[in-house]
């Protein structure tokens, strides 16, 4: 059912603010120890800092809670422009091969090079997504007609068959790497 009148956009902006804002509260004021209400809102609105919850309210779950809605935000957002920018509802990373990029890259520097550092991973997996999406791109621009909705799809597909095969390739031959890298 498409929203068609400005109301039924206004009421279904509001609903998802709601279910937001209810997800966001429970997120602060549920887990390992739960909160009361007052506690959360004495917390946020009336810090002195004389109590644990204050404290673990203010300084981790708050921030937390920001921090889930903004890198969900952004991953609506990258979703939403990869679909239009591929004009293909069903564009994914994982159609476009941009995940199996990053994992091959992450399993090669692991396995050949040894590395382990968690931030040195990060920084390989983003080069790893990025040479991903510019193959994809390069094959996809291959041909009569240019690029085209289609191709790209099918190049992402291709490319993503391409480097999972590989990964899985060395993750086979290096057994004791592949226990190490399947177990986080």
């Amino acid at each position: 059912m498409k929203l068609r009148t400005v109301r039924l956009k206004t009421s279904g902006a509001a609903a998802c603010l709601a279910l937001l804002l209810l997800a966001m509260g429970s997120s602060v004021l549920l887990g390992a120890a739960n909160y009361e209400l007052q506690e959360g809102w004495a917390a946020i609105f009336h810090y002195d800092g004389t109590t644990q919850a204050e404290i673990i309210i203010r300084t981790t779950r708050v921030p937390r809670a920001l921090m889930a809605a903004a890198v969900g935000a952004s991953l609506a957002v990258a979703g939403a422009l990869m679909q239009a920018l591929t004009r293909n509802p069903l564009a994914s990373p994982g159609v476009l091969g941009i995940n199996a990029g990053a994992t091959f890259f992450i399993v090669t520097a692991s396995l050949v090079f040894s590395v382990s550092s968690m931030q040195a991973q990060m920084w390989i997996s983003f080069a790893g997504a990025a040479a991903s999406a510019v193959i994809v791109y390069s094959l996809g621009s291959l041909g009569k007609g240019g690029t085209g909705p289609l191709k790209i799809i099918l190049a992402g597909s291709a490319v993503t068959a391409l480097f999972a095969s590989f990964t899985q390739g060395m993750l086979v031959m290096n057994k004791q790497g592949s226990i190490r890298f399947c177990s986080g």
